[in-house]
């Protein structure tokens, strides 16, 4: 049934940001992973402070995981058949600024062991009655209509519970504990004085201040980073190898440079592609980008050429084609 819903509608191109949810999220015990089933829930506590609920414009929230493919891909499908109409609101929940206060005290790791929703009135949902809560506010409640049944909810409710301690593996992405693991790390490694840290800040200013438009800066750079850590990140370095028709590419993409073009796919770097920007026609191969990448419009891709210029017309001309999660690297000389 979900399968012929999704036939009827075209296919979205609108990605959606998945950066990494705080660093102080905490692995949930065993004893709290069996407490998240599916089901209705008028209110959840724990350590985070809930705002007092004021009625809001949409019908219903749905809580997801912008770093699960499959995840994206549904709320993609969801935010076309709402069409504008505001019915939905959907917050990604791995996004820095996901605060669990005014989501009904769900933090990242509750939402990361199944699918949470939330009504008008401040009911939390969880499990299938999101999906049936979602699909209904946009004109799609026959897909879950079996769910009325008691026998169909249960075992539709066990399926979704499989899958949901399963996602991650299915995905490809590390265990919860990993990625937790990981971001911690991340997050102890920033930490710094006051005074480092202004010195730091003067830095990043002076070196933003001689980068082309158009590059990230570096707290761009690094949310990106950080949001795609799970993900393998395509490199795509949009210089000419042809030193006749981009003499400047010479510089440092020649053999004795500091970043040679040649090593695109060598071991030096497995995930970088040679896609030459084309300044006449404005464009760039893009077949090896859709062999590396397997198609998907989400998947995160860094452009580059030597300082920038190229990179951000390689960045505009994959956004063009759909591609959601680009962003300008800049190159060598910055």
């Amino acid at each position: 049934l979900r399968g012929a819903a999704h036939r009827v509608a075209a296919p979205s191109r609108h990605g959606v940001a998945c950066p990494p949810p705080r660093a102080w999220f905490r692995p949930p015990s065993r004893a709290a992973s069996r407490a998240q089933t599916s089901g209705t829930r008028a209110s959840l506590g724990g350590e985070f402070a809930t705002s007092p609920w004021v009625v809001p414009t949409w019908d219903v929230r749905v809580l997801f995981d912008g770093e699960c493919p499959l995840c994206v891909r549904e709320v993609n499908f969801l935010r076309a058949k709402d069409n504008g109409r505001g019915r939905l609101d959907l917050v990604d929940i791995a996004s820095p600024a996901y605060d669990p206060g005014v989501n009904r005290g769900i933090d990242f790791v509750t939402a990361m062991g199944t699918i949470h929703g939330i009504k008008k009135d401040g009911t939390v949902l969880t499990g299938v009655p999101v999906f049936d809560a979602a699909y209904s506010a946009v004109g799609l409640g026959w897909v879950y209509a079996f769910t009325k049944n008691e026998t169909a909810a249960k075992v539709a409710g066990t399926m979704y519970d499989f899958w949901a301690a399963r996602r991650l593996q299915v995905t490809g992405r590390p265990s919860l504990t990993q990625v937790l693991e990981a971001r911690s790390r991340r997050e102890a490694a920033n930490g710094a004085t006051a005074c480092a840290a202004e010195a730091k800040t003067d830095a990043k200013k002076e070196k933003q201040e001689t980068r082309k438009p158009g590059v990230a800066s570096d707290d761009e750079f690094d949310a990106f980073l950080a949001r795609n850590v799970t993900r393998q990140i395509t490199v795509v370095d949009a210089r000419n190898p042809d030193f006749f028709v981009e003499p400047d590419d010479e510089r440092f993409g020649g053999q004795e440079g500091s970043a040679p073009i040649g090593d695109c796919g060598t071991e030096k770097r497995p995930n970088a592609i040679n896609a030459p920007f084309d300044r006449a026609t404005k464009s760039l191969p893009t077949e090896s980008i859709t062999k590396k990448t397997n198609g998907d419009l989400t998947s995160p891709i860094i452009t580059h050429c030597g300082g920038g210029g190229r990179g951000l017309a390689a960045k505009i001309f994959l956004e063009g084609k759909g591609y959601t999660n680009v962003v300008n690297g800049g190159g060598p000389a910055v």
